[in-house]
């Protein structure tokens, strides 16, 4: 009788993820689900305001669908001044490599959204960290 290998556990870094109304919030919230229907743990990493609406805020750590969701403190997004784009995008990337991601159970691979233009550099560096593969997704 052959045994099934263990769960992949399956970690995926992206400013936006649902309830936002974002489309690549929307995106990952499809993949982490269909993940999860086949049998992989999901955690998702995310921003705790709205990337649509910033005033929006969202639970710091919830359960959707099966899929683990922590969600770091982010300023407003403004996302008309690069300078404020930049220095969010920087605190996302502290936060899921230090808060998150040195500490956390096993990781088998990363998704990562490149929505944000820093959002591959913890994705690389825990995948060097953690000896895993990434994968770069372009919503």
């Amino acid at each position: 009788m052959k045994t099934s290998p263990p769960p992949s556990r399956l970690l995926i870094l992206t400013q936006a993820y649902v309830p936002d109304p974002s489309a690549s919030g929307q995106l990952f919230h499809d993949v982490a689900m269909a993940l999860v229907v086949r049998g992989h743990e999901v955690c998702v990493l995310t921003a705790n305001r709205g990337y649509t609406n910033p005033d929006q805020k969202y639970p710091s750590h919830e359960r959707r669908n099966g899929v683990e969701i922590r969600r770091f403190p982010i300023g407003r997004l403004n996302r008309r001044s690069i300078t404020v784009r930049f220095v969010t995008a920087l605190l996302f990337v502290i936060q899921a490599i230090f808060l998150y991601g040195i500490f956390s159970r096993r990781i088998s691979a990363i998704l990562v959204s490149t929505v944000s233009p820093l959002a591959p550099l913890p994705a690389l560096i825990l995948s060097w960290i953690k000896k895993n593969s990434t994968m770069l997704l372009d919503p």
